[in-house]
């Protein structure tokens, strides 16, 4: 009886645990509710004081050592493993997590995109119905590999500053590309779940880096420019989650450019933006239905809108 109502008592007070400290909050509420079913039962049966204080003292430290075993062995696992529960997600969302910071002080344009994306994604994912955590978490971090060369990229280069003038078209595609491998790295560095580096591999698929591919069309005399060495080496996004970070990112990316955020150009942005991909296959792996990808596109839209519309600027009326 006291190992049911232990398991049940820990059942429910780990039910919403946040993060691996809360083990030891339901640690104390296991081991308490242990020990009372115990001089309960003991009173009961009018067994010796002795006898009730050994049987609640074993219990004790049964339910002690239980709960810390978890507290040790399951994070620890996790890494092992690479998988990731819902309290190893939380605690990766800590904006405070020292690669967040790391990400925000080294390229800080990279670190407020990347929130903006975590936010347009989870929320997408709470329409549709697949893992918003999880997508959020994998939009805060699918750029950590921009902390390798962050002044290449333009969300953290100053006005005056424009490295890819010293370079030909290619090496500027090479640059662009190689935070997707760099990013890789970054997250088996840091320990991240494999779910989370996955996401961060397959965040552009194989895309064209449109712009250095035109640049090198037009520099071109001799014919030899291969789109393929201006395409993102993927692989294409195959769950739902990952495919909805793809948009998101893509989506944040070209509005935050825009020189006019109006609402029509930013709907009429995100809708050729998730057109371009869709006839480029980007989401030919991906379950996620038109449906799907329309109700997606459209709350991003709309959570975008109200990040970018510029205020209206209403006349000054002397009142």
């Amino acid at each position: 009886l006291s190992a049911v109502a232990g398991a049940i008592t820990g059942s429910l007070s780990t039910f919403k645990i946040k993060h691996y400290s809360g083990l030891i909050k339901a640690g104390i509420m296991v081991v308490g509710v242990i020990s009372l079913v115990v001089l309960l039962i003991g009173l009961v049966r009018v067994q010796p004081i002795s006898q009730i204080l050994s049987m609640m003292l074993w219990a004790g430290l049964g339910g002690a050592f239980s709960v810390f075993l978890a507290w040790v062995t399951i994070p620890a696992f996790e890494r092992i493993m690479g998988l990731s529960s819902s309290i190893r997600l939380i605690g990766l969302s800590d904006l405070n997590h020292p690669l967040l910071r790391k990400l925000a002080i080294e390229a800080p344009g990279s670190y407020h995109h990347s929130i903006n994306v975590g936010e347009l994604a989870s929320r997408a994912c709470e329409v549709i119905g697949c893992n918003a955590l999880l997508t959020r978490v994998g939009g805060y971090y699918h750029d950590i590999g921009k902390l390798k060369n962050p002044s290449y990229f333009s969300e953290n280069q100053p006005p005056d500053i424009k490295p890819h003038d010293k370079l030909s078209p290619q090496m500027s595609s090479l640059v662009i590309k190689k935070h997707v491998e760099d990013g890789v790295d970054f997250g088996r560095e840091w320990g991240l779940p494999d779910v989370i580096i996955d996401m961060i591999r397959k965040h552009h698929g194989t895309f064209l880096i449109s712009f250095f591919y035109k640049v090198a069309l037009d520099e071109d005399r001799h014919g030899v420019v291969e789109e393929t060495d201006f395409r993102y080496p993927g692989p294409k996004p195959d769950t739902k989650e990952s495919t909805i970070l793809m948009i998101a990112d893509a989506a944040e990316s070209a509005v935050r450019s825009l020189s006019n955020p109006e609402p029509t150009n930013i709907r009429r942005t995100i809708r050729t933006i998730v057109e371009n991909r869709l006839n480029d296959g980007q989401f030919d792996d991906s379950p996620l239905t038109l449906k799907e990808i329309n109700k997606a596109t459209d709350v991003i839209i709309e959570a975008t809108t109200v990040m970018y519309h510029t205020r209206i600027k209403y006349a000054e009326t002397g009142a």
